[in-house]
């Protein structure tokens, strides 16, 4: 399969069981725009835990722009207003339904179906979630 043919996933946070796994791990999008070091000292945020994270391997370019690592795991942006994760880059793939008109182009990773979307790893979500999703899911 050819990565263009692959799409982001989005994931229910609901499903996530691991956060101190995904919190180790994460950019604070609010803090970075204020130019804070740490959550605390952060006056621009009102409420720092609920501000749009990065989870997983990013880089940043010479623009300060981040970008997924593609020698990492997995890469995923999380929503606090839709509660979600997109995964844009992962080293798995699961087969879902596209996504409603709020991520459009986009598969819903919490549902099967046949199209290609990057995908959380497993490991990271609810036991439950594992174990009826765990046919849809391959490594690439």
């Amino acid at each position: 399969m050819k990565k263009e043919d692959i799409l982001t996933g989005v994931f229910s946070a609901n499903n996530v069981e691991h956060w101190d796994d995904l919190e180790n791990n994460s950019i604070n999008l609010c803090c970075v725009n204020c130019q804070e070091e740490s959550e605390e000292n952060c006056d621009f945020c009102e409420s720092p835990s609920n501000n749009d994270r990065l989870f997983g391997q990013w880089l940043q370019d010479e623009n300060e722009k981040y970008y997924p690592d593609e020698n990492g795991e997995f890469a995923g942006i999380y929503s606090p207003d839709f509660n979600t994760i997109q995964v844009v880059f992962s080293k798995y793939i699961i087969k879902g339904n596209m996504c409603s008109p709020c991520f459009p182009n986009q598969v819903d990773g919490d549902t099967d179906g046949e199209y290609t979307g990057y995908c959380i790893p497993a490991d990271l979500m609810r036991e439950e979630w594992q174990e009826e999703n765990k046919n849809r899911i391959t490594e690439i």
